[in-house]
């Protein structure tokens, strides 16, 4: 079965170069200075995709900052917030332990998803191992990387092929 997106983007690019082979581009750029001309062509090509490329909207909870976060802990935290801020406009000592029981709440909430979170993932890395070593390495702070060594030459290495060398 052929790939829907690659069709439309090809759609899309003969659409495009259909309405730019229409232009009569001698007209366009006769009389103009250099800047003129680029900035003429600029507009036709903006113009034209525009026209033809198809503008998609991300979906916000396939953006999720923390996937582990569900619902209601997110609203143990905006209440929080609230009390927070509530103390800080009027500090009084029950405002401030208002917020104490909210944040202890939400931390409480907080670990335990992330806790939930994790026993579901390395749930589903049995009989996954890529899935599993793709996970870790998401996870690990420090990436390896080949440094670059000097040549007999005294030259730096420029690609992971010279440095192996």
């Amino acid at each position: 079965m052929p790939n829907t997106s690659m069709l439309n983007t090809g759609r899309v690019y003969s659409q495009m170069n259909a309405e730019l082979k229409q232009v009569n581009w001698d007209y366009e750029f006769a009389g103009k200075a250099t800047e003129e001309s680029w900035n003429s062509f600029k507009q036709i090509l903006e113009n034209s995709i525009q026209m033809n490329v198809p503008v998609r909207k991300v979906d916000q909870t396939a953006m999720r900052k923390n996937p582990w976060m569900t619902k209601p802990t997110k609203r143990k935290i905006l209440r929080m917030n609230k009390a927070w801020k509530l103390y800080r406009t009027i500090p009084t000592e029950t405002n401030y332990g208002k917020y104490k029981v909210l944040r202890n709440e939400a931390n409480k909430q907080i670990k335990d998803d992330q806790a939930n979170y994790r026993k579901k993932i390395l749930k589903s890395f049995k009989g996954k191992p890529k899935r599993f070593y793709s996970y870790m390495r998401k996870l690990r702070t420090v990436k390896d990387k080949v440094p670059q060594l000097n040549g007999d030459d005294g030259s730096l290495s420029s690609t992971d092929q010279e440095t192996a060398c």
